[in-house]
């Protein structure tokens, strides 16, 4: 242990106090500093907004003041502090944090990475001889090599290789690897590491923190109720969710699917949810995943500009149809959309559309996100039972498009049905390093997925509750995509006034929206 000397005393350090959980009187940040007088490896696996930066910039501050009463070093030490990326992990996480404590009088020099605003640091050299340097994984393992280090902290999952390489900086002094995060990508490594002998594993709760005071219990405990099972243990506990079985458990016909009756939809029951045809003034979406053995498919869908609630009336789906024909097909199917038509990243793909007045956008890929926000939009409100995403199948008329076949909502409902994790998730019996549902039948599944990203990134409206509180959303740092989006033409030229999937074309009384 480490003498505590007079400077402390008239640091920022000194007044930091880790919470309390008055109902358990468990202490994580305390428990985790304690960790380093035994373990070299401590991992801080919280739920969202818990202090897990906080107390990693702490401690990592105390190693290299030599202030820290459980370190087993002296200074000068060396290591690593890194994040996800540069701008937002760096610039927006670790650095702010790391701000709000450093005794800048015991700071010799700091070498920037960027010096202008947004500033980012590459390195804290501090007058004792101690060096902190900033990391970030999108530069890839290459950028991780070389150097005997005496701790390494990473916030939030890294890719595998990394965590690999950074164990190797540490060999030479035996020093710590230090971990905080939110489980949300389930890297395999975070529950391989955990279950190493010289690993310590410090939990803290979301509802502990609100019981200490540093977060507010009634935002919480809302946040928790809009989430799925599986996501409020991630996002609240810090748990590791072991995915197996249907990727959207939560989805159910009975409460999902809406049918036309007359002018309204209606439920199973025979309540009316909306107006049908939907309302001009609502806002139209839809994305579309490419294809051409498997099927291509275009989701479409309109949101209620007072509640949020959105409707996916429209699918169109076939394999077969070069991009030139969808071309011609969308031209007369689209409605008037109010974002450009987010879209699988192929260029080429994405030119021919753009050719022809279609509009697009890239979508966001990250699978992990997508199917989380999926999920959320897919999750009923836990007094009401109503989800704030519900889909048209008419089963009694079948509409049809002539060159797709069948188009209301029919597709992504059986395609939900039957989109499933691994069973069991790998040969060997473990977890995969990911957990990702099976690629089959899921190319409405993808256009779901950005269609959905879409819709967080836009938040125009209210939108599913966890929106309001779930660090998922788009980065404060990045421009959101509306800003983008009301810069551009938005408007889907064609000659029909109204959503052809709800009535009948200009010169065509029958229409491809009803019968067989």
């Amino acid at each position: 242990m480490n003498t505590i000397p007079l400077d402390y005393f008239a640091s920022k350090l000194s007044r930091f106090v880790p919470w309390t959980d008055p109902q358990t009187g468990h202490n994580p940040q305390l428990d985790f500093l304690r960790a380093a007088g035994t373990h070299r490896v401590r991992m801080y696996r919280g739920g969202n907004q818990t202090g897990k930066t906080t107390i990693g910039m702490v401690d990592k501050l105390l190693m290299c003041l030599g202030w820290h009463p459980f370190c087993r070093f002296k200074p000068p030490v060396h290591g690593w502090c890194s994040a996800l990326d540069w701008e937002w992990g760096v610039g927006q996480v670790l650095w702010p944090k790391m701000k709000e404590w450093i005794p800048w009088n015991l700071v010799r020099a700091v070498r920037w990475y960027r010096k202008s605003e947004p500033e980012l640091p590459a390195t804290i050299v501090f007058k004792n001889g101690s060096q902190l340097d900033f990391k970030s994984s999108e530069a890839g393992r290459g950028k991780y090599q070389g150097t005997p280090l005496h701790f390494v902290h990473v916030d939030e999952e890294h890719p595998a290789d990394i965590i690999e390489e950074c164990r190797a900086r540490l060999l030479k002094h035996g020093g710590y690897l230090d971990a905080s995060l939110t489980p949300v990508r389930r890297e395999r490594w975070v529950l391989d590491l955990e279950r190493e002998h010289g690993t310590v594993v410090v939990r803290a709760s979301g509802f502990g923190a609100a019981r200490a005071g540093i977060l507010d219990m009634r935002a919480v405990q809302e946040y928790a109720d809009s989430l799925p099972d599986r996501q409020r243990e991630v996002r609240i506990e810090g748990g590791f969710a072991q995915l197996e079985g249907l990727v959207y458990p939560s989805w159910s016909r009975d409460v999902h699917c809406v049918k036309p009756r007359g002018n309204e939809l209606v439920d199973k029951d025979g309540n009316a949810i909306a107006p049908w045809p939907l309302p001009a003034s609502w806002p139209r979406y839809a994305g579309i995943d490419f294809g051409y053995g498997n099927p291509t498919a275009v989701i479409v869908c309109g949101q209620n500009p007072a509640t949020g609630e959105v409707i996916v009336y429209g699918c169109l789906y076939a394999p077969g149809i070069r991009i030139s024909k969808w071309g011609d097909i969308l031209g007369g199917a689209l409605p008037p959309l109010h974002a450009p038509m987010v879209a699988d990243w192929d260029a080429m793909e994405r030119a021919e559309l753009q050719a022809v007045g279609i509009p697009t956008t890239i979508a966001q890929k990250d699978v992990i996100p997508g199917l989380e926000s999926v999920e959320r939009w897919l999750q009923p409100n836990r007094q009401t039972n109503v989800p704030p995403m519900r889909f048209v199948v008419d089963e009694e008329k079948q509409p049809r498009h002539p060159d797709t076949g069948r188009c209301d909502a029919y597709w992504p409902a059986w395609e939900i049905e039957g989109y499933r994790y691994p069973e069991p998730p790998s040969k060997d019996g473990k977890p995969s390093p990911k957990d990702l549902p099976i690629k089959r039948d899921d190319h409405a599944m993808d256009a779901l997925r950005y269609v959905a990203m879409l819709l967080d990134r836009i938040g125009r409206y209210a939108g599913p509750p966890s929106l309001q509180a779930s660090s998922a959303q788009a980065k404060p740092s990045e421009p959101r995509a509306r800003d983008n989006v009301e810069k551009l033409d938005t408007t889907i030229k064609h000659t029909d006034a109204n959503d052809p999937w709800m009535g009948a074309r200009p010169n065509d009384p029958g229409g491809w929206s009803g019968g067989a």
